[in-house]
């Protein structure tokens, strides 16, 4: 039996992943490729920085900051206060690079050595808690 949180775990997830035909959703999957293909630098700058894949950056600033460059990637904060969800109390962050480079190295991201699939999905869902 696979163990949940393991990287097995992941994989069996990853491999029964697919992509919905449906018109809605491979709109939504244009709209957020080219969201994110238009920001391709800065992912890139901030993988640079931390190590951590931007291709897992970009997902990641999706679901918190729903592709804004004016939030925080801890949460969707804005730019410019202390945040007020979790994690409260961070900052002021002046740019979403500064708040993307914060909260990865809150993550401990450098105790990553593998950035494999299985590894990105482990840290995409520990994220936000696991559950």
């Amino acid at each position: 039996m696979m163990e949940r949180g393991s990287l097995e775990y992941y994989m069996s997830l990853w491999s029964k992943a697919h992509l919905k035909d449906d018109a809605l959703s491979k709109k939504k999957l244009m709209l957020y490729s080219s969201k994110i293909l238009a920001n391709i630098k800065r992912y890139q700058f901030i993988q640079k920085e931390t190590g951590v894949p931007w291709q897992l950056i970009a997902a990641i600033h999706g679901l918190e900051a729903s592709f804004r460059f004016d939030a925080c990637l801890h949460n969707g904060d804005p730019l410019g206060v202390k945040t007020t969800h979790v994690p409260k109390g961070l900052g002021p962050f002046f740019t979403w690079e500064a708040s993307a480079i914060d909260v990865l190295h809150r993550k401990h991201v450098e105790k990553i050595k593998d950035w494999s699939i299985p590894q990105c999905l482990k840290f995409a869902e520990a994220y936000n808690g696991t559950g």
